[in-house]
């Protein structure tokens, strides 16, 4: 029974310390890339106060070794860590950061070096504002991808990008995509100042998101949007200048009573952070 009291009173806590904003260290022995079996529960612990957070990632490793074996080390970590909170049911589109410092000696106890630290904190009120209901319609607009069109866009609005399609139920772009991937490339070199979000939409169906056929997970729409955002990266974007985020049902534009007003919520678009 004292058991299973403590194990209650140990979530609580950890629930309680990341009610708005906190961190955690994770502790690893030494050259391992995988928690031990007591830090991998203290994690699982929390799982479920990290849900809907934005959560960031520092992987560490003490002074031990080389330092270029070190960098990998903390870079390992770091990655395992985002890689499990996946596997445990934390959005991807969540874990907004992920770093490593390689070697450190901020601390005299020298496992105490070897750690990822986990923070995490809930989207600021400011960050959340285009995304309310009341707001994202007056927002929204349709236009086409060109110079013009961004020379009078403004932060905070957001554009439906014309013409980008995909193979139903999954995050396959259509052939006859490329056009509009293209233009949007071109923008985006041309202008680089300008860091947008990449936002996915659905349609047809109350709430949720949709199923990637492949998977079979309800990611749909975050898959899409992410779809792009590689894209845009492999064309040669830099990353700090995208971000992306699947809005699944929540965002819809008009009602759906017809095949054109589906197709007008089955949706990519792009927030405007900064130009």
């Amino acid at each position: 029974m004292q058991k299973y009291t403590l194990i209650l009173f140990s979530l609580c806590f950890f629930l309680s310390c990341f009610a708005q904003k906190d961190s955690l260290y994770l502790y690893f022995e030494i050259g391992s890339v995988e928690p031990n079996k007591s830090e991998l529960q203290k994690l699982k612990n929390i799982i479920p106060a990290l849900q809907n957070k934005e959560i960031s990632l520092v992987g560490s490793a003490d002074t031990t070794g080389s330092e270029s074996v070190n960098t990998e080390l903390s870079k390992s970590r770091a990655t395992y860590i985002r890689s499990f909170l996946i596997t445990q049911g934390i959005e991807e589109v969540n874990i907004v950061k992920i770093s490593w410092l390689g070697e450190s000696n901020s601390n005299s106890e020298l496992s105490k070096n070897r750690n990822v630290l986990i923070i995490s904190e809930r989207p600021t009120p400011a960050e959340q504002e285009v995304q309310t209901v009341a707001d994202f319609k007056s927002k929204t607009f349709d236009a086409e991808i060109n110079q013009e069109t961004f020379d009078k866009i403004v932060k905070g609005q957001i554009l439906n990008i014309q013409g980008l399609e995909f193979v139903p139920g999954t995050a396959d772009l259509m052939p006859n995509s490329q056009n509009a991937m293209e233009k949007l490339y071109t923008v985006l070199k041309n202008n680089p100042g300008l860091k947008i979000e990449i936002q996915g939409h659905i349609c047809c169906q109350e709430r949720g998101d949709g199923t990637d056929l492949r998977t079979g997970i309800k990611n749909l729409s975050v898959i899409r949007a992410k779809t792009v955002y590689h894209q845009l990266i492999e064309r040669g974007i830099e990353e700090e200048r995208l971000q992306f985020q699947g809005y699944g049902s929540s965002q819809k534009l008009v009602e759906e009573d017809s095949p054109e007003n589906q197709q007008r919520n089955r949706r990519v678009s792009i927030l405007v952070i900064e130009k």
